[in-house]
């Protein structure tokens, strides 16, 4: 991958974060382009990435009826604001712990 492409990427997530909309569910668009941003870092790594995306499943629709047999949803579904954050937050995480390489374990003692 190249500096280039992946500043690229860490920018648009940066903006993303920058610029979500302040409501409770964010609509799918913004998680769609979420998760595009992690597959083509995906691509450009050949690692998977897989924790960082919005799984489908943690989708649903903020609007519906109520029926006898269960809540019917209809319109787009959406994502809480708080999980795609979590998601975004963990991903620029990542590439900041990339640049400082912590040190592990204990250091000796200073004489």
């Amino acid at each position: 991958m190249t500096s280039d492409t992946l500043m690229k990427i860490y920018n648009q997530l940066l903006a993303l974060r920058e610029n979500l909309p302040q409501e409770k569910h964010i609509s799918r668009k913004y998680v769609d382009h979420y998760n595009s941003l992690v597959s083509q870092l995906e691509v450009e790594n050949n690692y998977s990435l897989s924790d960082f995306k919005v799984p489908e499943s943690v989708l649903e629709y903020t609007s519906g009826i109520s029926r006898r047999s269960g809540f019917e949803g209809f319109g787009e579904k959406k994502c809480e604001r708080g999980l795609l954050l979590m998601k975004l937050d963990a991903i620029l995480l990542q590439f900041r712990s990339n640049e400082e390489k912590p040190q592990m374990g204990f250091l000796p003692p200073k004489k």
